[in-house]
């Protein structure tokens, strides 16, 4: 869906603009734009082409640049792409904020994520001081949402946990590394977000003289998403504890069925050996007189000796726990 929506910040309301007037725009967020969209864009705001479009790669990681020629500067982050835990797909999308030198603030991403207009409606409610406290706010609210995703997340490993460490079948692993990979990826982008967030409050720690609400709103944005990653990496480590524990069972089971299979074959064998033996042409202690009253005992005599020999291999199988 194509969409590029226009909002005026006026007396701290933040209301939707009725058309396109540059003086009185305030926030311009942009949506999947086509290419003649963008360059549109960047011809009003006065941007450079290569960072909205890099906004809309799928691969971006966060940054935070400063165009020293256009004067503007550009904080990319990785936001939660759904409200729910889909496997199947990335775990976060970029999505790009642009503060132009004339206070403009330009956000743009591929798609609008479920909860995206419920973060409008809650920028339109809280009325901001000024355009800087009002890319915070959204910022805040988007990480509020990674928050949540996060423990969305550590929901699913808890279901999961038990799963694992009750099985016995390598086909039940499956989904454990599915989530492994999803949260790995999730983690890596929070981590990612941190040092971006870190970095555009470096490049504004002049706030403290000049802006005292504005800096310790800054501040608690920065404390929200170490709190997000020290959170994900937690669980994160949990999860691999999780994986380690299951392939030690799944090891310790295969180690047990080795010793059965083992034990058994050893046991079976005998028989067959001892067969083999009384089987070749070759003078044994067998009485070759049929009319000898003693040849009549020994073929059960090597077949009680057999099952005795068996037997005794078992018991002792059987005393060091291999059956």
């Amino acid at each position: 869906m194509l969409m590029i929506r226009y909002f005026v910040l006026e007396n701290k309301k933040l209301s939707p603009a009725k058309e396109y007037i540059y003086d009185k725009i305030t926030w311009c967020d942009v949506v999947k734009p086509s290419e003649a969209e963008l360059i549109d864009i960047v011809q009003k705001f006065k941007l450079n082409l290569e960072d909205l479009e890099d906004c809309l790669d799928e691969t971006i990681r966060p940054r935070f640049t400063t165009d020293l020629i256009l004067g503007y500067q550009m904080v990319v982050l990785r936001i939660a792409r759904f409200m729910d835990v889909d496997l199947e797909k990335p775990s976060t999308e970029p999505f790009g904020i642009v503060i132009t030198k004339d206070g403009k603030i330009i956000t743009i991403h591929a798609s609008i994520p479920p909860y995206f207009n419920e973060i409008v409606e809650a920028l339109q409610r809280v009325q901001p001081e000024n355009d800087f406290i009002m890319v915070l706010d959204l910022v805040h609210y988007l990480i509020d949402q990674l928050a949540m995703t996060a423990q969305k997340i550590t929901m699913k490993i808890r279901e999961l946990e038990n799963k694992v460490l009750q099985s016995h079948s390598a086909r039940d692993i499956h989904e454990p590394f599915k989530l492994n990979a999803f949260f790995i990826y999730f983690v890596t982008s929070m981590l990612g977000n941190l040092n971006t967030i870190r970095a555009f409050s470096h490049k504004h720690a002049s706030l403290k003289d000049k802006d005292i609400l504005a800096y310790e709103k800054l501040d608690d944005v920065i404390t929200d998403m170490e709190q997000v990653f020290q959170y994900s990496s937690i669980y994160r480590d949990s999860l691999n504890n999780i994986l380690d524990a299951y392939a030690s069972v799944i090891n310790n089971n295969l180690t047990t069925v080795m010793k059965i299979v083992g034990s058994l074959t050893l046991i079976l064998t005998i028989p067959g050996i001892i067969a083999s033996v009384y089987g070749m042409n070759v003078n044994l202690w067998i009485p070759n007189d049929p009319g000898d009253p003693s040849s009549y005992f020994v073929f059960p005599a090597i077949i009680g000796g057999t099952i005795l020999t068996c037997l005794l291999l078992y018991s002792r199988f059987r005393k060091a726990n291999w059956l």
